[in-house]
């Protein structure tokens, strides 16, 4: 969450740059929405369940999760609301993805409807990091995957403990990148808006 929050921070100084305005606080939060949008089903899961599973497959990445369906969205986005916020929130979504097919679970159904089969870069057979370019699992092994190497309590351990402990080490290397994103979105965005 650390690192798609610094994105869309990154997000609105590269567009803003890029068409040669002032992001208003509006654009800013906008941006970030933008990048946090495909995490919403988590509230879903919330509320049906009390909890974010970690070794089953429920409706967080399930709902929402599949980038092809966002595609009218961005371009109605694009030809009402204008070209920078097209532009804005296919990147905000884009960037997310991409960072869901990097870090923690089994990647993303990056083309679905045509396969529901779930992509990951970076990525061992049981969804750790790895040095393998791409890894792919079918929809139907998710669940066991969850069960074998699925982290119990994962938001707590990765998004609330800065130093989570009783991780793998490549959990610990993931968590750090997510705040080194933030961080270089938040100062990004911060040195942008400083009156010239």
């Amino acid at each position: 969450m650390q690192a798609d929050i610094g994105l869309g921070f990154l997000i609105a100084v590269f567009v803003s740059h890029f068409f040669h305005f002032e992001p208003s606080m509006l654009f800013i939060v906008f941006c970030v929405c933008a990048a946090l949008l495909p995490d919403i089903d988590f509230i879903a899961e919330l509320l049906i369940h009390k909890d974010i599973a970690g070794k089953e497959i429920r409706v967080h990445r399930e709902m929402l999760h599949y980038p092809i369906t966002y595609i009218p969205l961005i371009i109605l986005a694009y030809l009402i609301v204008g070209p920078q916020w097209g532009i804005a929130l296919g990147l905000g979504i884009l960037t997310h993805f991409l960072h869901d097919s990097i870090g923690i679970g089994f990647g993303i159904a990056w083309i679905w409807p045509f396969s529901k089969r779930n992509y990951k870069f970076f990525a061992a057979p049981n969804g750790y990091i790895s040095w393998n370019l791409l890894q792919s699992w079918a929809h139907s092994d998710l669940g066991k995957l969850a069960r074998d190497w699925g982290i119990d309590d994962w938001v707590t351990k990765v998004y609330i403990k800065p130093f989570p402990i009783r991780v793998p080490m490549w959990l610990l290397w993931f968590n750090a990148a997510e705040w080194v994103v933030f961080i270089i979105g938040s100062v990004s965005l911060w040195i942008y808006l400083i009156p010239q």
